[in-house]
């Protein structure tokens, strides 16, 4: 998703691609899709303005961000998750 067109995020949101769970377990099972828990943990692709406020949160840092946090979207083919700033807790 580097060298396509990104939109801009309005201030104060936090544009993130999420990290996908594996469905495979560790001995070769497979869970299905329906199954496998939803990620909290993206990596942040594009920064709103009001967001500055917070110099952590930047372009290419992983985040844990609130479980139902954020609207998602498919860019590029990426699922991708619209947050608020205030739903991201950590920068791993």
């Amino acid at each position: 998703m580097e060298n396509q067109y990104l939109p801009k995020p309005m201030p104060g949101k936090v544009l993130v691609k999420v990290e996908q769970n594996s469905n495979v377990l560790s001995n070769g099972m497979v869970i299905p899709e329906s199954a496998v828990e939803k990620s909290s943990v993206g990596e942040v692709i594009a920064v709103g303005e009001g967001v500055c406020q917070k110099p952590l949160i930047e372009p290419g840092v992983k985040v844990l961000y609130a479980k139902h946090a954020g609207t998602e979207l498919t860019i590029h083919g990426q699922q991708t998750l619209l947050l608020r700033d205030a739903d991201i807790f950590l920068v791993l």
